[in-house]
C-alpha cells in the first residue's frame, strides 16, 4: 500500500472513530435520560429504509446546487424519476453496478445542535409543553421555518436532536444554527464508515455516473476501490475506461467531490 493510500486510510479511520464517539455519547444519553422533549407534527420525516438510491443522489444534487435552508420537494421527485432511469441503463451496461448502491451521508431530517446551558435549560420546557417557544427568538423563528416536529435534550451532552417534518438541506440549516448565539455546534448525524457508493451528474443533457466498489476495512474508511465509468445520453449508457475518464474534467471533478482517485 502507497504512503498516500495508508494516510487516507489513518485519516478515515480517526475520522470515524471521532463521529463514532459522537454517536455514542448520544445515544447513551437517550439511555440515561428519559426527559426527551415532543413537539407534536402531523407530518413525519422519511424513513432512511424506505429512501430508493435514485432519491438519495437527487438529493445530493439538490443540495450540491442550492444554499437554500428548504429544497423543492417536486424538483427532488422529478430528478429521482430521472435518476431512476440512468441507473437502470448503466446497470443494463454493466451488470455488477446492481450490486452497488450509493450511500447516505446523513440520516434525512435529524440535525445534532450542542447548546450553552441557557439555551439548552430553556429547550427542555419547550420541547415538553408542545413546541412552546423557549424564549429564545431566533433560535425559535429558525425551528419554525424548517418546520421543527420533534426535538429530543440530551442535559448530560449538552445537546439536543432535531428532527424536521419539511424537506430540509441540512447542511445550509446547520450552517444557519451555527449563526444564532448559544448553538455551539450543529451538524447532520453522519453515516459512519465508508463504502461502496455511486454518484452522478448532468452536464448539458448528457449524465456522468461513477459507480465505486470499496473493499476493506470499509467501516473505518475502506482500504480498497475501484471506479467504473459511464456516460448516458439518448437514454443509451456507455462505459468510458478509466484513463480515459479522468481526463474527462467533468468526470474528474465528480471524482473529486467525493474524494476519489
Amino acid at each position: 500500500m502507497s504512503e498516500v493510500h495508508e494516510a487516507r486510510a489513518w485519516r478515515a479511520r480517526l475520522c470515524a472513530s471521532a463521529r463514532l464517539l459522537v454517536v455514542f455519547v448520544l445515544s447513551l444519553a437517550c439511555v440515561l435520560q428519559a426527559s426527551a422533549s415532543d413537539i407534536g407534527s402531523s407530518e413525519v420525516p422519511e424513513d432512511a429504509e424506505t429512501i430508493s438510491d435514485a432519491m438519495v443522489l437527487a438529493d445530493r444534487m439538490l443540495r450540491r446546487q442550492s444554499h437554500g435552508l428548504l429544497l423543492n420537494p417536486k424538483r427532488r421527485d422529478r430528478l429521482a424519476r430521472e435518476i431512476g432511469q440512468v441507473l437502470e441503463l448503466v446497470r443494463t451496461a454493466y451488470p455488477p453496478a446492481w450490486e452497488v448502491s450509493p450511500r447516505m451521508d446523513f440520516r434525512p431530517g435529524i440535525l445534532l445542535v450542542g447548546l450553552t446551558p441557557a439555551l439548552l435549560s430553556a429547550a427542555v420546557p419547550a420541547g415538553r409543553n408542545e413546541g412552546q417557544p423557549t424564549g429564545h427568538v431566533e433560535f425559535d423563528d429558525l425551528n419554525t421555518r424548517l418546520g421543527l416536529s420533534d426535538m429530543r435534550v440530551f442535559l448530560h451532552v449538552g445537546a439536543a436532536l432535531l428532527e424536521f417534518s419539511k424537506y430540509v438541506n441540512l447542511a445550509a440549516a446547520a450552517r444557519a444554527y451555527l449563526e444564532i448565539p448559544g448553538v455551539r455546534f450543529a451538524h447532520p448525524d453522519a453515516q459512519l464508515g465508508d463504502g461502496p457508493d455511486i454518484e452522478v451528474v448532468r452536464v448539458q443533457g448528457t449524465w456522468y455516473v461513477i459507480v465505486r466498489k470499496a473493499w476493506g476495512d470499509c467501516p473505518s474508511g475502506c482500504l480498497h476501490e475501484e471506479l467504473f465509468f459511464f456516460i448516458v445520453e439518448n437514454e443509451v449508457g456507455r462505459r468510458v475506461e478509466a484513463p480515459e475518464a479522468m481526463e474527462e474534467p467533468v468526470f474528474a471533478k465528480l471524482a473529486a467531490i467525493r474524494d476519489w482517485h
